[in-house]
């Protein structure tokens, strides 16, 4: 719990060598503890080390199914890396737990529009549906956080299948 307490307080000063020791210190001295591995991964994430991001967070929503946190995380640390499949599943599987959370309906949105992407568009119009529905509520939810490259994912989602298999 201090080591933990510790790696959170180097964060908030951006003292990223100290938070990173204090933070492996608290996994190895409770391996148990979902925010620990949660608290290494976000330092992980800082240093850009997205698959060990990935295993930090896995770890922590092994050891604690309710932490939404580490879910969202992994989910978006799984569509830097392109492994779109898996994004799409551990965001259903947060939005099972949290039902209304933005951020896990923002990552399955995206996650979607990459595989249909990758299918050229030619999708089950159920899947484009889900796709477009999770980017909308997300949209209404956390509207600051919209960008201009979210609402080109929704407006292609919900255009003809002929358009998007054009990918125009």
């Amino acid at each position: 719990y201090v080591e933990r307490n510790a790696a959170v307080c180097s964060i908030l000063d951006k003292s990223w060598d100290r938070a990173r020791a204090a933070a492996e210190l608290a996994v190895r001295a409770l391996p148990s503890n979902a925010t620990a591995h949660y608290t290494l991964g976000l330092l992980q994430r800082e240093m850009r080390r997205t698959a060990l991001v990935c295993e930090c967070m896995l770890r922590s929503v092994i050891l604690d199914p309710d932490f939404k946190l580490s879910y969202i995380a992994l989910g978006t640390a799984l569509l830097s890396l392109g492994r779109f499949k898996e994004a799409a599943e551990v965001s259903s599987a947060c939005l099972k737990r949290y039902p209304d959370s933005p951020a896990a309906k923002m990552n399955r949105g995206q996650a979607l529009y990459q595989q249909i992407w990758a299918a050229n568009g030619v999708a089950d119009e159920g899947l484009c549906f889900e796709a477009a529905a999770s980017l909308q509520q997300a949209k209404e939810r956390v509207p600051d956080q919209w960008q201009a490259a979210h609402e080109g994912m929704l407006q292609w989602l919900i255009a003809s299948s002929e358009q998007r298999c054009r990918k125009g």
